[in-house]
């Protein structure tokens, strides 16, 4: 058993279904067993609070938050990684719209 098979193992039917839907768009099989695309695409089935919204809306908004990011003198380093964590959900949900 491969750290793949436990992975998805743990996923409920649903989100196996929303995976497979991720592995298909990034042109991969779930056969390809890659543990990395797979915790990538839990990442951001998991981050993704309406499927309904437009990922171009999502990315551009994220893109003005990232343009505008600055640490104010109140901010804590915590609060100001916080924020750098934006730029990380804009490559698991939209990595070939990237800046």
């Amino acid at each position: 058993m491969s750290l793949f098979d436990v992975i998805w193992g743990q996923c409920s039917p649903m989100m196996q279904v929303k995976l497979k839907v991720e592995f298909t768009a990034r042109g991969k099989s779930i056969d390809d067993k890659d543990v990395m695309l797979l915790l990538k695409a839990i990442k951001g089935v998991s981050h993704r609070c309406d499927s309904t919204i437009n990922p171009y809306e999502a990315v551009d908004e994220g893109k003005r938050k990232w343009y505008a990011l600055h640490q104010g003198p109140n901010d804590s380093p915590v609060d100001f990684l916080t924020y750098l964590y934006l730029v990380e959900l804009i490559e698991v949900i939209s990595p070939t719209i990237l800046f």
